[in-house]
């Protein structure tokens, strides 16, 4: 009999926060050739020039493949040649080979719904990749997620099978080689996972949607890379995608999960948001809607205010919807911009170097990706000056942003009076491995750029030290 986990929590509707007219966050779409049914989209910096490529899943069932989108710099994409020599199901990208190139941990199929294997392509350090060297071939693993799970500064791989209710758990040797899977029981047809430290003691738990049980599993990590039984809470029909951020600014990560497929179904029309109590537990679910049978979900500061907002592709209405996070968790009502015709994936990065977020929707009908840019422009700091009354009576340290982040990520603070500081980067084993400044700066708002291309995913600690103040914040890499 399947064992199903108990619901601690029951889902709760909202009609929070109606949005008031505001500008126009992006651009038209510039829409980019991708194959047939392009079903994916992922972002890396994979020939290592300093900007955010993309990874797109795209082709007719049973020869799905993958194809890169190279950065040319400014916001603009050459397509390169397509890779995979198998049917894929999903792909993401990591760095797990120990050198600086991000690699793709892969699911594939070997006939039509056939999904028999996970195996890991490494990259060249040209952008290409290597064969596929298979990991799993029993059960059926559909999605994967990488992060560094057992602390040792490498990426560990997480698979869902929902075929058997259960993910698997494969750690890296240390070279991009995978010990034998590490089975644990989910709900009722597992999808995709996220890892990130909800009990703040350090190391990445587990969050599973299970599509048919309407619920999120959560697994506790106990530091080894070991985890705990299941702890099911309720989400909204058919839960997807999903994505860990602080979203209400109390300094623990919380949970936003895409629901619904692409029935078209007007019951399934919302997300879920499941604030975290603190100690890895989760307040009850609260539901927005997004639009007509949302399809994927991401997270990021999308109008530079400094907190996560929401991305969701709106399959039926061939947009993107944003609902823009009023710094507390809760959340405005969508505003929708355009994509191409079935929008089916989005990933959010910035690809223009302006220091603002922009975002990349695959387009399953229309066989494009969209590129929307971001006109927010956010400042990259302030001059400096004395104190005026404009600014706080004590040193304030931002969260960083984007978080999670891949690599790069900016860490923001200001300062009422000119004054001594130091901003320092901690893993979790309170270690120091980069110092970002130590100097004199003047009053005002300062921004810094911290780049973990050569750090593994996983959570590390900033700290910003004064003469009289030290304020310390937590931030996720996600590769």
């Amino acid at each position: 009999m399947r064992a199903t986990p108990t619901l601690l929590a029951a889902a709760i509707y909202s009609t929070v926060g109606m949005a008031a007219a505001q500008d126009p966050l992006f651009q038209a779409p510039v829409d980019y050739s991708a194959g047939h049914g392009p079903s994916l989209v992922g972002v890396a910096d994979f020939d290592q020039d300093g900007d955010n490529d993309l990874v797109v899943l795209a082709g007719p069932t049973p020869t799905c493949r993958f194809t890169l989108m190279l950065n040319q710099g400014d916001g603009t994409f050459h397509l390169t040649d397509d890779y995979g020599g198998c049917c894929l199901a999903s792909f993401f990208p990591a760095r797990l080979d120990g050198d600086n190139y991000p690699d793709l941990a892969v699911t594939k199929f070997t006939s039509y719904m056939d999904s028999c294997s996970m195996a890991v392509l490494t990259n060249n350090g040209d952008a290409t990749f290597g064969s596929p060297a298979d990991y799993i071939t029993d059960g059926h693993p559909s999605y994967v997620f990488a992060g560094d799970v057992d602390g040792d500064e490498d990426n560990d791989l997480v698979v869902s099978d929902p075929q058997a209710d259960h993910v698997k758990v494969l750690k890296n040797n240390g070279d991009g080689t995978f010990s034998p899977a590490t089975y644990y029981a989910a709900g009722y047809r597992p999808r995709l996972m996220v890892l990130s430290d909800f009990d703040s003691d350090g190391d990445l738990d587990l969050a599973v949607t299970n599509r048919n049980s309407d619920s999120i599993s959560i697994m506790k990590n106990d530091g080894d890379g070991i985890f705990g039984p299941a702890v099911g809470y309720a989400a909204a029909d058919m839960p997807g995608e999903i994505r860990s951020v602080d979203l209400d600014g109390d300094g623990d990560n919380d949970l936003a999960v895409q629901n619904s497929d692409l029935t078209l179904n007007d019951g399934l029309d919302n997300v879920s948001i499941l604030l975290n109590n603190g100690d890895g537990t989760f307040a009850p679910t609260i539901n927005y809607s997004a639009g007509h049978a949302p399809s994927s979900i991401t997270t990021a500061d999308l109008d530079g205010d400094g907190d996560s907002d929401l991305a969701v592709t709106i399959a039926a209405e061939e947009g993107v919807a944003i609902l823009r996070n009023n710094s507390d968790g809760t959340f405005a009502s969508a505003e929708v911009y355009p994509t191409g015709e079935l929008p089916t994936s989005v990933c959010a990065a910035d690809f223009d170097g302006d220091s603002d977020t922009d975002l990349a929707i695959a387009n399953f009908i229309s066989h494009t990706v969209s590129i929307l840019l971001n006109t927010t422009n956010t400042p990259t700091g302030i001059e400096e000056g004395t104190a005026d009354h404009s600014l706080p009576a004590h040193p304030h340290l931002f969260q960083n942003h984007p978080n999670p982040f891949n690599p790069t990520t900016e860490i923001s603070f200001i300062l009422p009076v000119t004054a001594a500081v130091r901003l320092d980067i901690y893993n979790v084993l309170g270690r120091k491995i980069s110092t970002l400044v130590d100097g004199r700066l003047g009053a005002g708002e300062h921004t810094v750029v911290w780049d973990a291309a050569d750090k593994a995913s996983g959570i590390y600690l900033y700290r910003l030290q004064t003469d009289d103040a030290a304020i310390m914040k937590k931030m996720v890499l996600v590769k």
